[in-house]
């Protein structure tokens, strides 16, 4: 895939330092995919790197978020930032406040985080609020696509039927009725 960048690692300096060379190197008007499998990481990386990807859409570089697995917090920023969002069946993408074990929620630098997130956020879903913001949000690819987070969903036949098979065993997912 042209102009593809591989995001399975926890999101820190280094990181950014990597997606950002990547983004520079991108030629004016082409298409950028980022396939994402990531727990996240730095809040701060992540903002900065969604920062990046939208100042090069003012180059006509249009970017798409492709999800598998786990697409969260930090990275959930990333993919935020996208022009379009595709998760893979049975991938989830998750959004929650900024935190740090060490610093306190009210912490200036804290609160500046979270307001820089759901700026990315209201990219997406207009009506979350900074409220929202506290809890940890969960999507699956369905859920993604009814809330207008996602554009699409990745099909993966073999994937859906062994989730449904595993939904109905153990009735999780709404079990058999499961999508």
């Amino acid at each position: 895939m042209d102009n593809c960048y591989l995001l399975i690692n926890d999101i820190d300096e280094s990181e950014a330092r990597s997606m950002f060379a990547w983004i520079n190197g991108l030629p004016e008007k082409s298409n950028a995919t980022i396939e994402i499998l990531s727990h996240g990481g730095l809040c701060f990386a992540g903002t900065g790197i969604a920062q990046k990807i939208i100042e090069a859409t003012s180059k006509g570089i249009k970017f798409i978020a492709r999800v598998y697995g786990i697409c969260a917090s930090a990275a959930a920023d990333i993919a935020l930032a996208c022009d379009s969002i595709y998760m893979a069946e049975g991938s989830q993408i998750m959004i929650h406040s900024a935190w740090n074990p060490f610093i306190s929620p009210d912490d200036e630098g804290i609160v500046r985080a979270n307001e820089s997130q759901l700026a990315l956020i209201h990219r997406k879903l207009p009506d979350y609020t900074m409220e929202d913001l506290k809890t940890d949000k969960w999507f699956n690819a369905e859920q993604a696509v009814e809330a207008g987070l996602c554009v699409g969903i990745i099909k993966q036949d073999d994937v859906n039927a062994t989730l449904k098979s595993v939904a109905a065993k153990y009735n999780i997912n709404g079990g058999i009725e499961m999508a």
